[in-house]
């Protein structure tokens, strides 16, 4: 990536959380004039806020990583409020960027979108299923950006793209409602730490999942943003794919714990089988998943 860039103000909805502060810090580096508001200083569900911040900033790209989410149980508690607000910011955040003519926008979205059936995920089968229904609310509404993009790029002559990266992991891994990978490094942590003589674990541990140290992804989105097929159909980035059982194995290795692991045995809360985004080399991971946990579990020692 060319550190030397010709300055040009990029607008980060989502900029103070988890992916974004990596992706801002990034941009920052690079050269880039960034405006990342709090959730405190901008609502993204109101339309006036959306079209009032693009409005008055007028940025040349626009980053849309804000969201509502959670893990399965989160999901599932609040389906339809994480359904009517991520929808909300969507419809808000492109319409305005429409509106006022933002040159280029790329919305992040995530696997969860895709069919329950499919475990090989291609950008054109994300829209021939069902996803699962333990997160259909923030499936719905992740597809909902997608066919908004490709509806406003045929209509108005817009630059709107989707890109869709693996579950992230990595510091700081503490955060409610977190993903698989940042639940199992911090429940390991907290387990040797605290001496417990177990580690209860949902589901089964046999579904696969992607991973992916989340300081390798905002080199990726930006290079999805210039990419000119991300415009046409939804950029994928790859990640290392392992069962929650070998994730958790890894995690219990690496942190040192002793005790016995207990699975709930439930497959209701394993959710989908698999989930493997098909991409190019060119968007795959930099970190091993040895050393994105290690850099994990080094900055839950210094804190």
């Amino acid at each position: 990536m060319s550190s030397t860039i010709e300055p040009k103000r990029v607008l980060v909805t989502g900029g103070r959380g988890f992916l974004g502060r990596y992706l801002v810090r990034e941009l920052v580096r690079l050269g880039y004039q960034v405006y990342a508001p709090s959730k405190k200083a901008v609502n993204w569900t109101s339309r006036k806020q959306a079209r009032m911040v693009i409005r008055d900033y007028q940025p040349d790209e626009v980053y849309h990583l804000a969201g509502y989410n959670g893990d399965i149980q989160f999901n599932q508690k609040f389906a339809g409020t994480i359904f009517h607000r991520n929808t909300a910011m969507g419809l808000n955040v492109l319409d305005a960027c429409r509106e006022y003519g933002v040159p280029r926008v790329l919305s992040v979205i995530a696997s969860c979108a895709y069919p329950t059936e499919t475990s090989l995920l291609t950008p054109d089968c994300l829209l021939k299923g069902e996803p699962h229904p333990s997160v259909e609310g923030h499936a719905y509404a992740k597809r909902n950006l997608v066919v908004m993009s490709r509806l406003y790029n045929q209509q108005f002559g817009c630059n709107f793209g989707t890109v869709c990266p693996p579950t992230l992991f990595g510091p700081p891994c503490a955060r409610p409602n977190s993903k698989v990978m940042d639940q199992l490094i911090y429940k390991f942590w907290t387990a040797k730490r605290e001496g417990f003589p177990a580690v209860q674990l949902l589901g089964n541990g046999a579904p696969h999942r992607q991973v992916l140290y989340v300081e390798d992804c905002p080199r990726l989105l930006w290079q999805a943003m210039w990419d000119p097929s991300t415009f046409k159909e939804t950029c994928h980035i790859a990640g290392h794919e392992k069962t929650v059982r070998e994730l958790a194995e890894m995690v219990c290795e690496a942190v040192q714990y002793k005790g016995e692991i207990h699975w709930n045995g439930s497959v209701d809360m394993n959710g989908q089988m698999r989930k493997n985004l098909v991409a190019g080399p060119e968007y795959g991971p930099a970190t091993s998943l040895e050393e994105g946990i290690r850099k994990t579990l080094a900055s839950l020692e210094a804190a």
